[in-house]
């Protein structure tokens, strides 16, 4: 099983976290997300925010890999999401915590 570059623990932030466990690198994939897609974002009256992945106006869900309900929110997000995983958006030191935009439409790709 190969290594991977975070692991869930205790957030300041609020509730769990996502930390990297190893120096990530800016533009470096820190984990793939396997995603279904489920249709058009207008297509849903009520949306979670939380675990969900929109590209272009159109709803995935991840089913498989990088633990998205664990990654808080933050004004500075130091990783995106997209259909294809999450992405560094710059060098992330060991221990610190994973936040993502508290943004609703992800960065397409």
């Amino acid at each position: 099983m190969p290594h991977r570059k975070y692991t869930i623990a205790k957030s300041p932030i609020h509730g769990v976290g996502v930390f990297a466990s190893c120096l990530i690198d800016e533009d470096s994939l820190v984990d793939p997300i396997k995603t279904i897609h489920v249709g058009h974002i207008n297509d849903y009256d009520d949306l979670p925010t939380v675990g969900v992945v929109t590209v272009g106006g159109e709803l995935y869900v991840p089913v498989r890999g990088f633990p998205l309900w664990a990654v808080n929110y933050s004004d500075s997000p130091n990783v995106r999401a997209d259909r294809k995983g999450v992405t560094a958006l710059r060098d992330i030191e060991t221990g610190e915590e994973l936040t993502i935009s508290s943004f609703m439409e992800r960065q397409d790709g």
